[in-house]
C-alpha cells in the first residue's frame, strides 16, 4: 500500500533538488527535474562545487533505496503535473483510475502470462509504468509525436 506521506516526501525532495540545480546551474524546472530523475538513474556528474555536490548526492542517494517502484511512480507523477503547471504546458497525465482499470482488465484477461504492451500515445508513461509494477510484463513499448514527452520517460 502507498503511503501519502511517502508521496509528499517524494515530491519534496524533487522539489528541494530542483531549487538547488536552479540556484547554481540556472536550470528551468523541467530540465532540473529530468537531470534529477537521471542522476538517480545513471549517477552522471554535475559541473558545481564538490561539496555542494555531495549535499546533493547524499539527499538523492538517501532518497533513492527509501521507496518501491509504485511509491515513486505515484510521486513522480505530482512531480511532473507541477513541472507542467510551471511551465504552463497544456499536458496531463493518464489518471490513476485508468491505470487500475487497465490492471484489472489485464489480470482477468490474460492471468499469470506475460505480456506485451504498447501505448500508442505514452506521454509520461504512467500507464505503462502503472501495469508493469503490479504484473509480470514481457516488453513495454511506446509512441508520441511530443519531443518533450519523450524526454520526460
Amino acid at each position: 500500500m502507498v503511503e501519502e506521506k511517502k508521496i509528499e516526501e517524494i515530491f519534496d525532495v524533487f522539489q528541494d533538488c530542483a531549487i538547488f540545480l536552479y540556484d547554481n546551474l540556472k536550470l528551468n524546472y523541467y530540465d532540473s527535474i529530468l537531470m534529477i530523475a537521471n542522476n538517480l538513474l545513471d549517477e552522471t556528474t554535475i559541473d558545481i562545487d564538490k561539496s555542494l555536490v555531495l549535499k546533493y548526492k547524499r539527499r538523492l542517494n538517501k532518497f533513492k533505496d527509501s521507496y518501491n517502484v509504485e511509491e515513486l511512480r505515484k510521486g513522480l507523477n505530482y512531480v511532473f503535473l507541477n513541472c507542467f503547471k510551471e511551465m504552463n504546458w497544456p499536458i496531463t497525465i493518464t489518471p490513476d483510475v485508468v491505470v487500475h482499470l487497465m490492471n484489472y482488465l489485464v489480470d482477468k484477461l490474460y492471468p499469470k502470462k506475460k505480456i506485451s504492451i504498447l501505448d500508442p500515445l505514452i506521454g509520461t508513461a504512467n500507464l505503462l509504468y502503472g501495469i508493469s509494477n503490479n504484473r509480470n510484463v514481457c516488453a513495454l513499448y511506446g509512441i508520441d509525436n511530443n519531443d518533450v514527452m519523450i524526454n520526460s520517460i
